[in-house]
């Protein structure tokens, strides 16, 4: 099971809000496999899911253009690889319906996937929120993230 825990922190409130809820709604996904097929039920978590990714790679990506994140090209690269790999199973969904089978390839193929790209490429964002030089009281909307990052 794949979980949240504080080495995924970004220093981004809100970024890393969108991480805990993302792998919030992957803890529900991985439920779901072992409960009773609910084909309604199944089917809103992985549309929810979808459109919570994909808000979230924009708010992301805005955030590290933002703050002239050096990651931020090779964030995008993963997010639109990642992205096709929604698009296919969403494609499946249409097509197969939310099976089991489906959901499983979601649950799997996220988890690992979404751990190492924090790791690995969105915590980059840490340094750039630190490089920043944001004062409480500022005005700025990141200054109370960037001085509890500090």
């Amino acid at each position: 099971m794949v979980q949240w825990n504080d080495s995924l922190q970004t220093g981004h409130a809100a970024i890393d809000a969108d991480h805990r809820r993302l792998f919030g709604l992957l803890q529900k996904l991985g439920d779901s496999l072992q409960a009773p097929a609910d084909t309604g039920a199944l089917s809103e978590l992985l549309l929810t899911f979808h459109r919570h990714v994909r808000a979230h790679f924009e708010r992301e990506e805005t955030h590290m253009l933002e703050h002239g994140c050096p990651a931020y090209a090779r964030n995008q690269s993963e997010h639109r690889r990642f992205a096709a790999l929604l698009d296919d199973w969403a494609t499946r969904c249409a097509q197969e319906g939310p099976t089991k089978a489906l959901a499983f390839d979601v649950y799997h193929g996220t988890g690992n996937w979404l751990s190492a790209h924090i790791r690995t490429t969105d915590c980059d964002l840490r340094e750039c929120l630190r490089r920043v030089p944001l004062e409480p009281g500022s005005g700025h909307p990141f200054a109370t993230v960037h001085a509890a990052a500090r």
